[in-house]
Protein backbone atom coordinates (compact mmCIF):
# COMPACT_ATOMS: atom_id res chain seq x y z
CA UNK A 1 0.00 0.00 0.00
CA UNK A 2 2.89 2.34 0.79
CA UNK A 3 4.42 1.77 -2.67
CA UNK A 4 1.04 2.56 -4.20
CA UNK A 5 0.91 5.78 -2.19
CA UNK A 6 4.36 6.74 -3.48
CA UNK A 7 3.19 6.18 -7.04
CA UNK A 8 0.14 8.40 -6.49
CA UNK A 9 2.33 11.12 -4.93
CA UNK A 10 4.79 11.15 -7.83
CA UNK A 11 2.00 10.99 -10.43
CA UNK A 12 0.24 13.96 -8.83
CA UNK A 13 3.51 15.92 -8.78
CA UNK A 14 4.09 15.27 -12.49
CA UNK A 15 0.57 16.50 -13.32
CA UNK A 16 0.97 19.56 -11.07
CA UNK A 17 4.15 20.30 -13.02
CA UNK A 18 2.02 21.46 -15.96
CA UNK A 19 0.29 24.09 -13.81
CA UNK A 20 2.73 26.99 -14.55
CA UNK A 21 2.26 26.53 -18.30
CA UNK A 22 -1.54 26.46 -18.14
CA UNK A 23 -1.62 29.35 -15.66
CA UNK A 24 0.57 31.42 -17.97
CA UNK A 25 -1.85 30.77 -20.84
CA UNK A 26 -4.73 31.91 -18.60
CA UNK A 27 -2.81 35.06 -17.65
CA UNK A 28 -2.19 35.86 -21.32
CA UNK A 29 -5.94 35.59 -21.86
CA UNK A 30 -6.72 38.21 -19.23
CA UNK A 31 -6.88 36.25 -15.97
CA UNK A 32 -5.16 37.34 -12.77
CA UNK A 33 -3.98 35.32 -9.78
CA UNK A 34 -7.25 35.25 -7.83
CA UNK A 35 -9.38 34.65 -10.92
CA UNK A 36 -7.14 31.80 -12.07
CA UNK A 37 -7.14 30.10 -8.67
CA UNK A 38 -10.88 30.49 -7.94
CA UNK A 39 -11.90 29.44 -11.46
CA UNK A 40 -9.61 26.42 -11.32
CA UNK A 41 -11.20 25.21 -8.08
CA UNK A 42 -14.78 25.96 -9.10
CA UNK A 43 -14.44 24.30 -12.51
CA UNK A 44 -12.78 21.35 -10.83
CA UNK A 45 -15.63 21.03 -8.34
CA UNK A 46 -18.17 21.11 -11.20
CA UNK A 47 -16.34 18.31 -13.02
CA UNK A 48 -16.13 16.32 -9.78
CA UNK A 49 -19.85 16.80 -9.12
CA UNK A 50 -20.69 15.43 -12.58
CA UNK A 51 -18.43 12.41 -11.98
CA UNK A 52 -19.97 11.83 -8.54
CA UNK A 53 -23.50 11.95 -9.97
CA UNK A 54 -22.65 9.60 -12.85
CA UNK A 55 -20.93 7.08 -10.56
CA UNK A 56 -23.61 7.56 -7.86
CA UNK A 57 -20.92 8.16 -5.24
CA UNK A 58 -22.24 9.42 -1.93
CA UNK A 59 -22.09 13.14 -1.21
CA UNK A 60 -23.47 13.04 2.31
CA UNK A 61 -20.96 13.97 5.03
CA UNK A 62 -21.09 14.18 8.81
CA UNK A 63 -20.74 17.37 10.84
CA UNK A 64 -17.21 16.43 11.89
CA UNK A 65 -16.21 15.67 8.31
CA UNK A 66 -17.64 19.02 7.27
CA UNK A 67 -15.49 20.82 9.84
CA UNK A 68 -12.38 18.97 8.67
CA UNK A 69 -13.13 19.76 5.02
CA UNK A 70 -13.69 23.45 5.81
CA UNK A 71 -10.38 23.67 7.65
CA UNK A 72 -8.56 21.98 4.78
CA UNK A 73 -10.20 24.25 2.20
CA UNK A 74 -8.95 27.38 3.97
CA UNK A 75 -5.32 26.28 3.71
CA UNK A 76 -5.89 25.03 0.16
CA UNK A 77 -7.26 28.46 -0.82
CA UNK A 78 -4.49 30.35 0.98
CA UNK A 79 -1.72 28.45 -0.83
CA UNK A 80 -2.21 29.80 -4.39
CA UNK A 81 -3.38 33.19 -3.10
CA UNK A 82 -0.12 33.73 -1.20
CA UNK A 83 2.08 32.17 -3.87
CA UNK A 84 0.59 34.17 -6.75
CA UNK A 85 0.70 37.36 -4.64
CA UNK A 86 4.42 36.92 -4.06
CA UNK A 87 4.98 37.17 -7.84
CA UNK A 88 4.30 40.91 -7.52
CA UNK A 89 7.38 41.39 -5.34
CA UNK A 90 9.91 38.75 -6.41
CA UNK A 91 10.51 36.69 -9.54
CA UNK A 92 8.49 33.52 -10.00
CA UNK A 93 11.60 31.31 -9.80
CA UNK A 94 12.43 32.48 -6.29
CA UNK A 95 8.76 32.30 -5.28
CA UNK A 96 8.50 28.70 -6.44
CA UNK A 97 11.76 27.77 -4.71
CA UNK A 98 10.60 29.24 -1.39
CA UNK A 99 7.17 27.63 -1.76
CA UNK A 100 8.78 24.21 -2.15
CA UNK A 101 10.23 24.43 1.33
CA UNK A 102 6.90 22.97 2.47
CA UNK A 103 8.33 19.44 2.96
CA UNK A 104 10.62 20.95 5.60
CA UNK A 105 7.63 22.66 7.23
CA UNK A 106 5.73 19.34 7.19
CA UNK A 107 8.60 17.62 8.97
CA UNK A 108 9.16 20.41 11.50
CA UNK A 109 5.46 20.75 12.29
CA UNK A 110 5.05 16.98 12.67
CA UNK A 111 7.99 16.98 15.09
CA UNK A 112 6.66 19.95 17.08
CA UNK A 113 2.91 19.32 17.03
CA UNK A 114 2.75 15.52 16.90
CA UNK A 115 6.13 14.51 18.41
CA UNK A 116 6.92 12.35 15.38
CA UNK A 117 10.39 10.89 15.08
CA UNK A 118 12.34 11.32 11.86
CA UNK A 119 14.26 8.37 10.44
CA UNK A 120 17.79 8.75 9.08
CA UNK A 121 16.79 8.09 5.48
CA UNK A 122 14.07 10.74 5.71
CA UNK A 123 16.64 13.23 7.02
CA UNK A 124 19.01 12.43 4.15
CA UNK A 125 16.19 12.59 1.60
CA UNK A 126 15.07 15.96 2.97
CA UNK A 127 18.60 17.38 2.75
CA UNK A 128 19.02 16.17 -0.84
CA UNK A 129 15.54 17.32 -1.78
CA UNK A 130 16.02 20.87 -0.48
CA UNK A 131 19.48 21.05 -2.08
CA UNK A 132 17.90 20.05 -5.38
CA UNK A 133 15.20 22.71 -5.09
CA UNK A 134 17.84 25.39 -4.43
CA UNK A 135 19.83 24.23 -7.46
CA UNK A 136 16.75 24.62 -9.66
CA UNK A 137 16.45 28.29 -8.72
CA UNK A 138 17.73 30.62 -11.42
CA UNK A 139 18.04 34.21 -10.07
CA UNK A 140 16.75 36.74 -12.56
CA UNK A 141 14.75 39.38 -10.70
CA UNK A 142 14.35 41.60 -7.71
CA UNK A 143 14.65 40.61 -4.06
CA UNK A 144 12.01 41.69 -1.55
CA UNK A 145 11.86 40.45 2.03
CA UNK A 146 8.09 40.94 2.05
CA UNK A 147 7.72 38.94 -1.16
CA UNK A 148 9.96 36.19 0.21
CA UNK A 149 7.87 36.08 3.40
CA UNK A 150 4.65 35.67 1.40
CA UNK A 151 6.18 32.88 -0.70
CA UNK A 152 7.35 31.08 2.45
CA UNK A 153 3.87 31.56 3.94
CA UNK A 154 2.39 29.77 0.91
CA UNK A 155 4.64 26.81 1.67
CA UNK A 156 3.62 26.91 5.33
CA UNK A 157 -0.07 27.00 4.38
CA UNK A 158 0.36 23.96 2.13
CA UNK A 159 2.28 22.16 4.87
CA UNK A 160 -0.66 22.66 7.25
CA UNK A 161 -2.99 21.34 4.53
CA UNK A 162 -0.88 18.19 4.14
CA UNK A 163 -0.60 17.61 7.90
CA UNK A 164 -4.30 18.13 8.58
CA UNK A 165 -5.25 15.97 5.59
CA UNK A 166 -3.14 13.09 6.89
CA UNK A 167 -4.80 13.28 10.30
CA UNK A 168 -8.33 14.17 9.25
CA UNK A 169 -9.69 10.59 9.03
CA UNK A 170 -11.23 11.64 5.71
CA UNK A 171 -9.84 8.46 4.16
CA UNK A 172 -13.17 6.97 5.25
CA UNK A 173 -14.86 9.17 2.65
CA UNK A 174 -14.65 8.41 -1.08
CA UNK A 175 -11.61 10.27 -2.42
CA UNK A 176 -13.65 12.06 -5.07
CA UNK A 177 -16.12 13.28 -2.45
CA UNK A 178 -13.29 14.72 -0.36
CA UNK A 179 -11.79 16.41 -3.42
CA UNK A 180 -15.19 17.83 -4.41
CA UNK A 181 -15.84 19.56 -1.10
CA UNK A 182 -12.29 20.89 -0.77
CA UNK A 183 -12.27 22.36 -4.29
CA UNK A 184 -15.81 23.74 -3.95
CA UNK A 185 -15.14 25.44 -0.61
CA UNK A 186 -11.71 26.72 -1.68
CA UNK A 187 -13.16 28.12 -4.91
CA UNK A 188 -16.01 29.87 -3.08
CA UNK A 189 -13.62 31.33 -0.49
CA UNK A 190 -11.37 32.74 -3.22
CA UNK A 191 -14.37 33.99 -5.22
CA UNK A 192 -15.70 35.87 -2.18
CA UNK A 193 -12.24 37.36 -1.60
CA UNK A 194 -12.01 38.41 -5.26
CA UNK A 195 -15.46 40.02 -5.24
CA UNK A 196 -14.80 41.88 -1.99
CA UNK A 197 -11.47 43.21 -3.26
CA UNK A 198 -12.73 43.88 -6.79
CA UNK A 199 -10.05 41.69 -8.34
CA UNK A 200 -12.23 39.16 -10.15
CA UNK A 201 -11.91 39.31 -13.95
CA UNK A 202 -15.09 38.45 -15.84
CA UNK A 203 -13.94 38.77 -19.44
CA UNK A 204 -11.36 36.27 -20.63
CA UNK A 205 -10.35 35.04 -24.06
CA UNK A 206 -11.64 31.62 -25.23
CA UNK A 207 -8.09 30.27 -24.88
CA UNK A 208 -7.99 31.40 -21.25
CA UNK A 209 -11.27 29.62 -20.53
CA UNK A 210 -9.87 26.43 -22.06
CA UNK A 211 -6.75 26.78 -19.90
CA UNK A 212 -8.92 27.28 -16.80
CA UNK A 213 -10.95 24.18 -17.67
CA UNK A 214 -7.74 22.20 -18.15
CA UNK A 215 -6.47 23.45 -14.79
CA UNK A 216 -9.74 22.40 -13.19
CA UNK A 217 -9.63 18.89 -14.68
CA UNK A 218 -5.91 18.15 -14.32
CA UNK A 219 -5.05 19.94 -11.07
CA UNK A 220 -8.26 20.08 -9.05
CA UNK A 221 -9.58 16.66 -10.08
CA UNK A 222 -6.80 14.26 -11.07
CA UNK A 223 -3.68 15.64 -9.33
CA UNK A 224 -5.50 16.61 -6.13
CA UNK A 225 -7.19 13.21 -5.89
CA UNK A 226 -3.90 11.39 -6.49
CA UNK A 227 -2.13 13.47 -3.85
CA UNK A 228 -4.84 12.74 -1.28
CA UNK A 229 -4.44 9.02 -1.92
CA UNK A 230 -0.67 9.41 -1.61
CA UNK A 231 -0.96 11.10 1.79
CA UNK A 232 -3.41 8.48 3.08
CA UNK A 233 -1.32 5.52 1.84
CA UNK A 234 2.30 6.55 2.47
CA UNK A 235 2.04 9.38 5.01
CA UNK A 236 2.34 13.16 4.92
CA UNK A 237 6.16 13.39 5.13
CA UNK A 238 6.87 10.97 2.27
CA UNK A 239 4.10 12.40 0.11
CA UNK A 240 5.42 15.95 0.58
CA UNK A 241 8.99 14.93 -0.28
CA UNK A 242 7.91 12.96 -3.35
CA UNK A 243 5.85 15.90 -4.56
CA UNK A 244 9.09 17.75 -5.32
CA UNK A 245 8.91 15.98 -8.68
CA UNK A 246 6.66 18.91 -9.58
CA UNK A 247 9.46 21.48 -10.20
CA UNK A 248 11.35 18.90 -12.28
CA UNK A 249 8.30 18.47 -14.50
CA UNK A 250 7.76 22.24 -14.64
CA UNK A 251 11.36 22.71 -15.75
CA UNK A 252 11.04 20.22 -18.62
CA UNK A 253 7.66 21.66 -19.62
CA UNK A 254 9.27 25.10 -19.72
CA UNK A 255 12.02 23.76 -21.97
CA UNK A 256 9.60 22.05 -24.36
CA UNK A 257 6.86 24.66 -24.64
CA UNK A 258 8.36 27.97 -23.50
CA UNK A 259 11.88 27.69 -24.88
CA UNK A 260 13.48 27.97 -21.44
CA UNK A 261 17.05 26.79 -20.95
CA UNK A 262 18.49 24.67 -18.17
CA UNK A 263 21.67 25.58 -16.33
CA UNK A 264 24.20 22.88 -15.36
CA UNK A 265 23.22 23.53 -11.73
CA UNK A 266 19.60 22.73 -12.57
CA UNK A 267 20.64 19.28 -13.79
CA UNK A 268 22.46 18.76 -10.49
CA UNK A 269 19.27 19.75 -8.69
CA UNK A 270 17.22 17.21 -10.62
CA UNK A 271 19.71 14.46 -9.81
CA UNK A 272 19.52 15.38 -6.10
CA UNK A 273 15.73 15.15 -6.13
CA UNK A 274 15.80 11.83 -8.00
CA UNK A 275 18.32 10.37 -5.53
CA UNK A 276 16.18 11.54 -2.60
CA UNK A 277 13.21 9.75 -4.18
CA UNK A 278 15.20 6.54 -4.64
CA UNK A 279 16.23 6.69 -0.96
CA UNK A 280 12.60 6.99 0.09
CA UNK A 281 11.36 4.24 -2.23
CA UNK A 282 14.15 1.77 -1.43
CA UNK A 283 12.91 -0.73 1.20
CA UNK A 284 14.57 -0.52 4.63
CA UNK A 285 15.37 -4.25 4.59
CA UNK A 286 17.23 -3.92 1.30
CA UNK A 287 19.22 -0.98 2.62
CA UNK A 288 20.26 -2.96 5.72
CA UNK A 289 21.21 -6.02 3.67
CA UNK A 290 23.36 -3.91 1.37
CA UNK A 291 25.05 -2.22 4.33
Amino acid sequence: MERKGMFYSIASAVIFGFMPLLTKVAYQGGANAVTAASSRYLMGSLILLIILKITKTRLKITKEEGKALLRLSIFMALTPLLLYSSYQYIDSGLSTTLHFTYPVFVILLSLILYKNKMRHKQSLATLLCMSGILCLYNPSGQISLFGMAIALASGLAYAFYILFLGRSHLDRLPTLTTAFYITLLSGLELLIFALLTGTFVYRLTPTAYVAEAALGLLMSVIALTFFQKGVFLCGDVKASLLSTFEPITSTFVGMLFLGERLTPLAYVGMVCILISTIILVLPDRLRVREA
